[in-house]
């Protein structure tokens, strides 16, 4: 049995690429999706085969084998015509016709950026990651290139800096196309708050937007930072570390995930909680998966029930539909 989140919410999650930035969530009843507001109320019936969650006041919705977007009103403000599409970015999003050949389009539904690449990723700090065949590259919002389809991948642009991997290497580039971070590394994840973990004879560590190896690598596995602090797999067990690299919540936890809002979700003897930044749970340890926070809500999931809760770790919408993951 797969865990729920795993197999529909994270799916949206993943997807979708960052955090929601507005305050309505994604709900699935009967096998249709909707929304649902920060108390928990419907306010956009569950109707669509599928659904992205909302970026610039804008949701991808499918039916029909269609996708078109919604505001957050639940009212059409681009017709479902299109057979993928991905979430608005910096006022653009990738959208495509027949399923394998991508564009982009503004709000007004026009393609701006031609259908030419085989995938074309969000737009962060004006450059996007996009595929030609099996060779990836980066464009700005003209269409241009700014690093040509020539690697085995490119990643999204986050603090000045996106990974691209050539080679079997990992290194990063700039805003100009610049390799500035020799691909030297056996592995390496987005910057996130200046940092960077990257992966060296098989152990982990951290470096800055200039290359420099900031906390050595000898961590069996590490996450990014958020908030502050990064979570470090040291001798089978989980704890947290600072942008120093001293440990600041002891490892032992069975997992452990992404501070997000002040709490991070964390597992132990099977169940996840919520912990604080200082290592104690404010949120007991009695749900089989959990998600990150998101303007005060996060998935939980229980037994039979799963849905939204809040930082109380009360739910304030639940269903007990049944599910059938095998």
């Amino acid at each position: 049995m797969k865990s729920f989140l795993l197999n529909i919410f994270l799916t949206i999650f993943i997807v979708s690429a960052q955090i929601s930035d507005s305050n309505l969530y994604v709900i699935s009843l009967n096998d249709k999706y909707g929304f649902i507001n920060k108390n928990g109320s419907i306010v956009i019936n569950p109707e669509f085969d599928f659904v992205l969650m909302y970026f610039e006041d804008k949701a991808v919705v499918y039916k029909n084998g269609k996708a078109g977007y919604l505001d957050i009103n639940g009212n059409y403000v681009i017709p479902p015509r299109f057979i993928k599409a991905w979430n608005f970015s910096e006022g653009l999003a990738a959208a495509s016709l027949d399923g394998s050949i991508f564009g982009y389009i503004d709000t007004t539904d026009s393609f701006v950026i031609d259908p030419i690449f085989n995938s074309a990723e969000l737009f962060s700090e004006g450059i996007a990651s996009i595929r030609i065949k099996n060779r990836y590259g980066a464009i700005n919002h003209s269409g241009e290139y700014i690093l040509k389809p020539i690697y085995d991948y490119v990643s999204y642009f986050i603090d000045g800096r996106g990974k691209v991997k050539i080679n079997k290497k990992y290194g990063f580039y700039n805003s100009d196309g610049e390799i500035i971070i020799d691909p030297i590394f056996d592995y390496a994840e987005d910057f996130s708050e200046g940092l960077a973990s990257v992966k060296i004879k098989n152990k982990y560590g951290f470096i800055d937007t200039s290359g420099n190896l900031v906390i050595h690598p000898i961590y069996q596995s590490v996450s990014s930072f958020s908030n502050g602090l990064a979570a470090v797999l040291i001798s089978g067990k989980y704890g947290y570390i600072n942008k120093t690299g001293k440990i600041v919540i002891e490892p032992s936890f069975d997992f452990a995930n992404d501070f997000s809002e002040g709490l991070a979700s964390v597992n132990i003897d099977n169940k996840y909680g919520f912990i604080n930044k200082k290592g104690c749970f404010v949120i007991k340890p009695i749900f089989d998966d959990a998600g990150d926070f998101n303007n005060g809500l996060t998935i939980a999931y229980s037994g039979e029930n799963w849905g939204y809760i809040n930082k109380s770790g009360v739910f304030v919408w639940k269903s007990t539909h049944d599910l059938n993951f095998d």
